[in-house]
């Protein structure tokens, strides 16, 4: 990953999905070096944490749309707020990188997301502070 990133700094999209090893450090290495960075795919990365996605947020401040295996958030131009969609098989690490992503989400609907438990919920919500 640090080889892509640091031979493609003016990347804008990136489709991740399947790359089932992608880890914190593929997502330092994003973060790092792809800061024109719109879109990103991370579906069924699975070795992703906060951690990680704090990479991400920090570095691609241009980042429009993330997209992961139980959710997908874009972030209109114009009023610079965020529309989540979640499916019901978020889980408690999907929670957790969302926040870290976009942590200033106004209205997040968890309806029917039964494997949520109380650790995602109190990890994200130290992030919504």
């Amino acid at each position: 990953m640090q080889a892509i990133c640091a031979g493609c700094c003016h990347l804008q999209h990136l489709n991740l999905h399947e790359c089932k090893q992608i880890t914190d450090a593929g997502l330092h290495a994003i973060g790092e070096r792809c800061g024109h960075l719109q879109q990103l795919s991370l579906l069924n990365c699975q070795l992703i944490t906060y951690a990680g996605s704090e990479f991400i947020r920090f570095g691609c401040s241009q980042l429009r749309k993330l997209t992961t295996s139980h959710f997908v958030v874009e972030i209109n131009q114009t009023t610079n707020t965020a529309l989540v969609k979640v499916d019901a098989g978020l889980e408690d690490n999907d929670l957790i990188v969302l926040i870290a992503c976009c942590p200033d989400v106004l209205h997040l609907d968890l309806q029917n997301c039964d494997k949520i438990q109380d650790v995602g919920l109190q990890a994200s919500g130290a992030g919504c502070c």
